[in-house]
């Protein structure tokens, strides 16, 4: 299955064209129109995750060229016709503009009189009158052949279910010296070499009780899922370069699809975008669609956008994957005292909120910001993520807050975090666990004069916060720390700006403490000079205690190996 899956990446990675470019088309520059039938056809993301080729073709061409697809499901040449559609994008036809022409699948349905055109007399028929009203318009036409459907024999050798069409299709583009892309040829190779199963990541799956459109599920071998549309679209945009069409001066450069890793593969489960290449439009509607009782892990892949909304993660084992940290972005402005007027508890109250009882959650590639405060001018409590989960992990993320805080992970008794190459920005307490939390080669930023980081160790004794080679900034006279409750902090290899206070870790709780202050620092060093406070101390904690033992794994008393969890996410 693995060796199958790599055969499709290298097939598709080969053939696309990558979606980066920011360049405009002015306006008088050529239309393309698309006319076809359902695996072409514009699908809604909402309801379906059937996705047509011609939905996905826009994004292999530079910003602003105007695509009409005018594909609709279950037409043929014969009734694309008769049911004046091929008018409507006459009607709109200038010099100039291109007609891409793909049938097929329909036309061949012999018992629906009102579709069937035989392929050598009314398909054909049909066909060179697409193309000369085409070109009576001054535009241009361009045939496709039809798509192979998914058929494999008992022995694992693909079966072609076209017949004579595809071969019409050539026939007519070399009579009438019309240029032919032969997807039906491409799409022959790929799936024969996908294989059996490895076809099947390209073609409508859908599990039980994902959509609510399909409760008991969908399987179908005909039309495509966002994997495979995405996949013939690029081979569009492949034959455009290989029949040398001046359309290809609007493609943006060719190397290599950026979606490959999570879409060509298969990696995501669910995809959410902006745009129509996901299954959802939000994060939450993704979240919802795995099944409760979800029995293995479930991955999301977040395509760049700001997603203005609340998350609520109610379910275990999810991996959520931003396309980029930078550019995938989960927004939400509450302030917590506002929240609890009208409520008996914080859950809501967080852009991220994480119930209690759920484990073994990934954040990774995302910005999550509460921004609150910008827009209103407030600073007080403003939770970023807030939840009482267990065995969380941020990977590369930046978790950001208008007010104090923004990282609040409170499972007081089991709870477990593991977090790095990650930026963290607040205001008090901005980064707060509770129970343990390891966290490495992170960035801090404080706007406040109480405290960046803030520890809960009350239910036992060895619970601890640990950062290792992280940095930490602020607001000048930003002081490092402070704890209300029991707590071990474990600074190791940290650096700090000159504009950090001369100021330890404090306590400053209602009562006293039941255990020592735990303190503890090795190979940390401040801009400017050090401070006494955080002089090398791991002894303290125990004799023969050195930096390179404490690991993760140290950290969390050998009950979770969180390394060892994105190693394996990586070789996924």
């Amino acid at each position: 299955m693995k060796i199958l899956t790599r055969k499709i990446a290298i097939l598709i990675s080969s053939m696309v064209v990558i979606i980066c470019s920011l360049a405009f088309i002015p306006a008088g520059e050529p239309s393309v129109y698309l006319i076809g039938d359902s695996t072409m056809a514009d699908k809604p993301p909402q309801v379906n995750p059937e996705r047509g080729w011609g939905q996905f073709l826009k994004f292999y061409f530079q910003d602003g060229l105007r695509i009409e697809n005018f594909a609709r499901n279950g037409r043929s040449t014969k009734s694309f016709i008769a049911q004046g559609l091929w008018d409507s994008v006459l009607q709109k036809l200038k010099p100039g503009d291109y007609v891409f022409i793909q049938f097929g699948h329909n036309d061949q349905k012999n018992s629906d009189t009102s579709r069937y055109a035989e392929a050598h007399t009314t398909y054909k028929q049909n066909l060179i009158r697409f193309v000369n009203d085409t070109r009576n318009r001054g535009a241009i036409p361009v045939l496709l052949t039809p798509a192979n459907r998914r058929k494999f024999s008992d022995e694992g050798k693909f079966i072609d279910q076209h017949g004579d069409y595809p071969q019409v299709v050539r026939e007519t583009g070399k009579e009438l010296q019309v240029p032919v892309a032969d997807i039906h040829a491409k799409t022959l190779v790929v799936f024969s070499e996908a294989g059996t199963e490895g076809s099947k990541k390209l073609f409508l799956r859908a599990a039980p009780g994902v959509y609510k459109n399909f409760p008991e599920g969908k399987f179908d071998d005909t039309h495509f899922n966002r994997h495979g549309a995405s996949l013939i679209a690029g081979m569009v945009a492949e034959s455009i370069h290989e029949l040398n069409l001046p359309l290809k001066k609007y493609l943006v450069e060719k190397s290599g699809y950026s979606d490959t890793i999570h879409t060509a593969l298969g990696m995501a489960d669910l995809i959410v975008a902006k745009d129509l290449t996901g299954d959802f439009y939000t994060i939450q509607e993704a979240l919802d669609a795995i099944p409760a009782a979800n029995d293995r892990h479930y991955t999301i892949f977040i395509k760049n956008g700001v997603y203005n909304e609340k998350v609520f993660l109610t379910k275990s084992n999810i991996t959520l994957i931003g396309e980029s940290p930078e550019n995938t972005k989960i927004q939400f402005a509450e302030l917590r005292k506002n929240w609890r007027k009208n409520n008996d508890s914080d859950w809501g109250s967080a852009v991220v909120n994480i119930q209690n009882g759920v484990h073994d959650v990934v954040f990774r590639n995302l910005t999550m910001h509460n921004n609150y405060g910008s827009l209103f001018n407030e600073t007080d409590h403003q939770f970023t993520i807030r939840g009482g989960g267990t065995r969380i992990i941020l990977d590369s993320c930046r978790v950001i807050s208008d007010g104090g805080d923004a990282l609040s992970l409170w499972n007081a008794k089991d709870g477990m975090y593991y977090h790095k190459n990650c930026w963290f920005e607040g205001y008090v307490d901005y980064v707060c666990p509770r129970g343990w939390c390891y966290i490495t080669d992170s960035k801090f930023f404080g706007h406040n004069l109480s405290a960046s980081i803030w520890m809960d160790g009350d239910y036992d004794r060895d619970q601890k916060f640990v950062l290792r080679n992280c940095t930490f900034d602020g607001v000048p006279g930003f002081p490092l720390g402070r704890h209300h409750r029991e707590a071990a902090f474990y600074l190791l290899n940290c650096s700090f700006s000159s504009t950090m206070a001369d100021k330890p870790i404090y306590f400053c709780g209602p009562s006293k403490i039941k255990w020592e202050n735990r303190y503890y620092f090795d190979g940390c060093h401040r801009d400017g000079g050090d401070f006494a406070w955080f002089k090398n101390n791991l002894t303290d904690a125990a004799p023969n205690l050195k930096n390179e033992n404490i690991t993760p794994l140290w950290t969390f008393q050998g009950k979770w190996d969180p390394e060892k969890v994105l190693d394996d996410l990586a070789r996924k």
